[in-house]
């Protein structure tokens, strides 16, 4: 039996993607423009920590190549373009554009006795895969006849990209044609099997029109989205009532109807997708003269708690803890944590940032005593016992990721957590 070969547009997530795949038998080819990428394709987590076993990394360098050309898709029997759709502030399509017109032109030129399937992963503002369309009709390519199209837009988080591509909490596919969605969910169905990483339940998985597609994937991470900003919102009530939201927030999470990821009280939430995602689908209410009125006021309430720690802040001298958009990640794009360092130096602070991702070093600065108050913004690992670290006159410290061992906290120390307020120390 002829093995089957895929390809992987983009470099960024989609190196993940490709790891995957190789490693689940297919002949696969990462592509990306930017011969760097190439060169050092970019990690997430979850791959380093699949290329850890030896039989798997063998598996994956045998099955895995990457480059530069485009000419190499000729022989794919699927192409998947992964490719960036804008920053932490707008999603744009022309990567997404770019990458199908150079895949078109390719494929248009080679003789083939299977249609071949272009599967779009990356996220896509509503009513792009019209603008698809148009690319096929201009490059004079029959959709669906020469070249399949299926929008599957991705349902991953860095940091768990590899895990979350074979077990996504859900699939859509969206097409015009069944034909080409049916094709796409069966070679999806069979990779999952075959990967090393499949967790052994199949996700729930739809068939539908690209509209449908890019609707369900905005519509998720800003369902998403509003669920940490309520969280964050009874928290604040919580810290006002003197009770304790984090416990609040674990009841009502063992609600199945509810269930308790994004209910915990914490910092605003960052990164390159939600809070943009969420904008996009807000434009598309305004474009459809339907007024947004929940996801403007998620919108609005996330802005906010970017600037909550300034009235709880004492003395001029600030120390930010974790400048990533999230932890284990070592990634700014959509930190919130340096939208509020930049807050603070227009405001007067003197404000320096600590992040053992970036700094090469786990253990935490040697001078944290010399700071008036010390914000921690991400759950990392290394700010759990803080407490260790605090001499000299420091006098605050807020916990916004919900992650500081209070035992370990000076009696003098002034100490706040999200959700529950003003704990100050072990002794209070």
């Amino acid at each position: 039996m002829r093995t089957l070969r895929v390809s992987v547009l983009g470099l960024g997530v989609g190196y993940s993607l490709a790891c995957c795949l190789a490693e689940a038998g297919y002949k696969t080819v990462g592509i990306d423009i930017d011969p760097e990428a190439v060169a050092s394709p970019r990690a997430d987590p979850s791959t380093d920590k699949l290329l850890k076993g030896k039989a798997i990394r063998n598996r994956i360098e045998r099955n895995l190549r990457l480059t530069t050309s485009y000419q190499v898709i000729r022989n794919c029997g699927y192409i998947i373009v992964c490719v960036s759709t804008g920053d932490e502030k707008k999603l744009v399509l022309g990567n997404v554009e770019d990458a199908v017109r150079q895949t078109l032109r390719v494929l248009s030129e080679a003789r083939r006795k299977t249609v071949p399937i272009l599967m779009v992963y990356s996220t896509l503002p509503f009513a792009s895969s019209r603008k698809v369309r148009k690319i096929f009709a201009d490059e004079k390519v029959e959709m669906d006849n020469e070249v399949g199209y299926v929008h599957f837009p991705l349902m991953i988080a860095q940091g768990s990209a590899a895990e979350d591509f074979v077990n996504p909490p859900f699939v859509v596919f969206g097409s015009y044609n069944l034909r080409s969605a049916q094709r796409a969910l069966s070679f999806y169905k069979q990779f999952i099997k075959r990967s090393c990483l499949y967790a052994g339940k199949m996700p729930p998985m739809f068939v539908g029109t690209p509209e449908e597609a890019e609707l369900a994937k905005l519509s998720a991470n800003a369902y998403l989205t509003t669920k940490i900003a309520l969280a964050n919102e009874i928290g604040s009530l919580c810290e006002r009532l003197n009770v304790d939201g984090q416990k609040i927030m674990e009841i009502v999470g063992s609600d199945w109807r509810i269930g308790r990821k994004f209910t915990r009280p914490g910092y605003a939430v960052g990164g390159q997708c939600f809070p943009r995602d969420l904008r996009s689908l807000i434009e598309t209410f305004q474009r459809s003269r339907v007024e947004p009125r929940i996801l403007a006021s998620v919108n609005e309430s996330n802005e906010k708690r970017v600037v909550e720690p300034l009235d709880k802040i004492e003395g001029k001298r600030v120390l930010v803890l974790g400048i990533s958009y999230k932890e284990s990640v070592k990634n700014t794009q959509g930190s919130q944590a340096l939208k509020l360092v930049g807050h603070l130096r227009r405001q007067g602070y003197s404000v320096n940032t600590f992040d053992p991702k970036f700094s090469g070093s786990s253990k935490l600065p040697c001078d944290i005593g010399a700071y008036d108050t010390v914000i921690v913004t991400i759950p990392e690992r290394g700010f759990r016992n803080i407490g260790r670290s605090l001499k000299g006159e420091f006098k605050v410290l807020l916990d916004f990721a919900n992650i500081v061992d209070a035992k370990g906290l000076p009696p003098q120390v002034r100490f706040w957590r999200a959700g529950q307020g003003w704990v100050r120390s072990l002794e209070t």
